[in-house]
């Protein structure tokens, strides 16, 4: 019965859930200019931006362009199997973790299915999904969470790295390992599935990878975030105004809810004081724990309004994706596509899923403890 429940988990519900403690507030901090002041723009400017650069990038079939390419001579079971976790690890850095997922775990179902591996379909799947959450922790554009610290406390990239980077090659070291458990074995040269469609006129690739480049300008603070947005919105409304459709506008509006919602928070006294005395000191656990009931993206607009640590805040809820099927939105992704293959094991995969991931997470925390 469990996984129907997590079947049901939307980013939509996500989006009502922040709408009615938004709304709740507004009761007690009533509605005025003020409520302005609360969303951050430069954020929600930059998550837009890069969602249409993406759909773009991936729109053009290079991802799976790089896969091809990748895999064409591959021989080993295992070679390939790391392969498929990698690319979810290092992609999420750069095209985020929901998009690695969406690109990757399909190819991997393809693929396994091809070489005879089915019966490790979940474990590959789940640790693809561990190693884009992963991965993803490591760059300011990884995910949300990261975008909106990164801008909110107005960290350099030098800072950033500091505080992620350990954390990451930990990651990578515990993902090989889990990986290279399984056995492997020699495998013929695979036939690739079909690549996506590619975008018509090279002319428009250069165009797409002109934005990405002004995207990471603004995340760099050389160019102004008002002038980044119009010059991806001119571009993208050039290349194929359809890419609109590819951002998440649920996202979005999630923030705006949860900017809302914590500004209204912070303007009430007795609330105020209270969640600065509960996160002040205890950033990281409390981001594990907030992660693992409302996901670790609203667990950063969250609990960012009531503490200056925002070293904690990264490490705990970058590390606080592990755990729960819904302490990352992204984890998911995979789910849902796992759920459409034939014969899917639903139970299983939730099982096997929050198994490892818990696993991930207490080898995570121990290095935390470590540092």
């Amino acid at each position: 019965m469990l996984h129907k429940f997590f079947g049901f988990i939307k980013k939509e519900i996500v989006l009502c859930v922040a709408g009615v403690l938004a709304i709740a507030t507004a009761f007690v901090v009533h509605p005025s200019k003020a409520y302005i002041g609360y969303i951050d723009f430069r954020v929600l400017a930059l998550l837009f931006a890069l969602m249409l650069v993406v759909a773009g990038l991936k729109e053009a079939g290079i991802f799976v362009g790089a896969i091809r390419l990748l895999v064409r001579y591959v021989k080993s079971h295992r070679v390939l199997e790391l392969i498929l976790v990698y690319l979810c690890f290092f992609s999420g850095m750069i095209i985020t973790n929901d998009v690695a997922l969406i690109t990757f775990v399909p190819f991997a179902i393809e693929l396994l299915m091809l070489t005879g591996r089915k019966k490790y379909l979940i474990y590959i799947i789940v640790l693809q999904t561990i190693a884009a959450n992963l991965g993803s922790m490591v760059t300011p554009i990884g995910n949300p969470q990261n975008l909106y610290l990164y801008t909110t406390f107005n960290m350099s990239m030098g800072d950033f790295l500091t505080v992620m980077l350990p954390y990451a090659i930990a990651a990578f070291v515990l993902i090989t390992v889990a990986v290279c458990i399984l056995p492997s074995g020699k495998i013929e040269v695979v036939n690739i599935p079909p690549s996506e469609p590619e975008l018509k006129g090279k002319w428009r690739l250069v165009v797409i990878f002109a934005l990405f480049a002004v995207c990471i300008a603004c995340v760099a603070r050389v160019l102004d975030y008002r002038i980044m947005l119009a010059v991806v919105i001119v571009g993208i409304a050039a290349v194929n105004y359809r890419l609109f459709a590819g951002a998440d506008y649920f996202l979005i509006l999630t923030f705006v809810a949860f900017f809302i919602m914590t500004g209204n928070i912070k303007s009430i006294t007795g609330i105020n004081d209270f969640l600065s005395r509960v996160v002040s000191g205890n950033e990281i656990p409390v981001s594990i724990i907030s992660s693992q009931i409302i996901s670790n993206v609203p667990a950063a607009v969250l609990l960012s309004g009531f503490t200056d640590d925002v070293r904690g805040l990264l490490i705990g809820v970058n590390i606080g994706g592990l755990g729960t099927l819904i302490a990352s939105m992204a984890s998911l992704i995979s789910f849902k596509i796992y759920g459409g293959v034939k014969g899917a094991a639903k139970g299983k995969y939730l099982m096997v899923f929050t198994c490892i991931s818990l696993l991930f997470l207490a080898a995570m925390l121990l290095i935390i403890w470590i540092f």
